[in-house]
């Protein structure tokens, strides 16, 4: 796992280290006793930065330093346990605290490496746990906090766990339908929100579409996909792009006259993926990796 680990940071922070950067932390040395792969993770990032020199102020102020450093310490998140990650997320906080700047630098870039979805170390719950931590510290009315409590909102709805927010929606047909009664009781569901002027939409759709995995699953009724336009700014020309999908697709638009869509879902971007259990659960949320 260690090795594991080291492999996976040096790939991701290979294109931001540059010959002048300041030196990346050393990883720390892993109690030989712990051999569970989660408990090595837990080991790693509470202590990922007892070789930091907290109180060498040029250090910590060091925006190349810390992003890189900051990079490597999320990378190693989503291989700890969701307690693992919260500890060493309040510890280098708190450590971070007693230097405005600092806090600062750690809640720039724990946005937009953990938060933004072109991120190589995006994480919803490594995200959520993040921004709980820096609330613990920023100043209530700073804009950084005002923000941070902003993504945090945006990130608990549709929590991993729980059942997808029910919704109505305007069908191909005109029909107005609920989400959660037209899903097949047995099927699992791939809830994709698009825009019909999104290339990457159509491209996933295309890719979709031709998955014959994923047409074989829909034919045996183990799987279901809904393509969801949250915004019907252009219905004619979602109605145009929405009869070329494939007919056992259900397709919709969200109605503007209801409540706002942005207040039930989390969007961050087009496409934004939910991968649903029976039941409506929700498994995956804007993943990319929504294959089990």
């Amino acid at each position: 796992m260690h090795k594991l680990i080291v492999t996976v940071i040096a790939v991701i922070c290979s294109v931001a280290v540059q010959a002048t950067a300041p030196a990346e932390l050393p990883l720390p040395d892993v109690p030989a006793q712990l051999r569970i792969p989660v408990q090595r993770a837990d080991y790693i990032l509470e202590h990922f930065w007892d070789a930091m020199d907290w109180a060498d102020t040029a250090l910590r102020r060091d925006s190349i330093f810390m992003e890189i450093n900051l990079v490597n310490f999320f990378s190693v998140a989503p291989h700890a346990s969701a307690e693992g990650a919260a500890h060493a997320f309040d510890q280098l906080v708190s450590r971070a605290s007693a230097d405005p700047v600092t806090l600062q630098l750690i809640s720039r870039f724990s946005h937009r490496y953990l938060g933004e979805p072109e991120s190589p170390v995006r994480d919803d719950c490594a995200y959520e746990q993040m921004c709980r931590s820096l609330l613990t510290a920023l100043p209530s009315d700073s804009p950084e906090a005002v923000y941070t409590a902003f993504k945090l909102d945006c990130i608990e709805k549709n929590a991993l766990g729980t059942v997808a927010t029910d919704f109505a929606f305007i069908d191909r047909s005109g029909a107005r339908r609920r989400l959660l009664e037209s899903l097949a009781p047995e099927a699992r569901t791939l809830l994709v929100f698009f825009d019909p002027d999104c290339h990457d939409c159509h491209a996933f759709a295309s890719s979709l579409r031709a998955d014959a995995e994923v047409a074989a699953q829909i034919a045996s009724g183990t799987f279901q996909v809904v393509f969801i336009s949250p915004y019907d700014s252009h219905p004619d020309f979602w109605q145009s792009y929405a009869d070329t999908l494939p007919p056992e697709w259900i397709v919709g638009y969200f109605p503007q006259e209801d409540v706002d869509f942005d207040d039930l879902y989390y969007i961050p971007s087009f496409p934004s993926i939910y991968l649903l259990d029976r039941g409506a659960i929700v498994m995956r949320r804007n993943a990319s990796d929504w294959r089990l």
